[in-house]
């Protein structure tokens, strides 16, 4: 054989071992961006869904892993608490579906505008392949007193409370998880006072990769102690007759 066709036929060999390697790689930064991230939530599997009706009575709610809207987005400091606006978030699992609570106390609740950008509303992002930047693609915005968001509508059901003060929602992944896999999340509240808008989230600019906001990471936990599931196996089955 010729030296140029065996150059060649290994040049060709080469590029048929390596192409899966670097297809795989397109689906992950060749370094990890988000080694040593801060925010890190961790779902917890559940027997029984919560029912999402705005009320957050169910089992499932009471160990979830407590999150805080601590951020000023807006104005890229701290969320000082000071009466005007204060969020916590619980996020638990079942197949695949995503279950999200949020409770908080707002000072003023905008709610009557006709143009749904303009009232108050839950912001919730979420990315099966972790590693994507944050944007409308991946964004769910829910307006107050709404069912769906009105961006992307097709995988997110919500009820607000009777009070104002809380919000339910489930979400169909594109595929179960498996127990450990990680996805990208974030959540936000917009807060909108007359002309005074301010967006308290979860994650802070520590993710703002070369200022392309990334979003934090959800961890797939298994489930509680056998009590806990005992006791959720109970409450949905009295729920389910209201």
């Amino acid at each position: 054989m010729k030296k140029s066709a065996v150059t060649s036929t290994f040049i060709l060999v080469s590029l048929l071992i390596l192409f899966p390697v670097l297809g795989f790689a397109r689906s992950s930064p060749s370094s990890d961006e988000k080694a040593g991230n801060p925010f890190i939530y961790r779902a917890r599997m559940v027997d029984i869904a919560p029912v999402v009706d705005g009320v957050l009575d169910d089992p499932a709610w009471k160990e979830a892993e407590e999150g805080e809207l601590d951020w000023n987005a807006t104005e890229s400091k701290p969320w000082r608490e000071n009466g005007d606006f204060r969020g916590k978030f619980k996020v638990v699992w079942k197949g695949g579906t995503l279950y999200i609570a949020l409770t908080f106390e707002d000072d003023r609740v905008e709610i009557a505008s006709v143009d749904l950008s303009k009232r108050d509303s839950v912001e919730i992002y979420i990315d099966m392949d972790r590693y994507a930047r944050k944007s409308h693609v991946n964004r769910y915005t829910v307006p107050f007193g709404e069912n769906k968001p009105f961006d992307n509508i097709d995988r997110l059901y919500s009820v607000w409370s009777n009070d104002g003060t809380a919000f339910e929602a489930s979400f169909t992944l594109d595929r179960p998880p498996t127990l450990g896999a990680v996805i990208g999340f974030d959540i936000c509240y917009n807060d909108v006072d007359g002309d005074n808008r301010k967006q308290i989230r979860w994650t802070d600019d520590r993710l703002n990769y070369s200022q392309k906001p990334m979003l934090g990471d959800l961890v797939f936990e298994g489930m509680g102690s056998r009590i806990n599931k005992k006791m959720s196996t109970t409450w949905g089955r009295i729920k389910s007759l209201y």
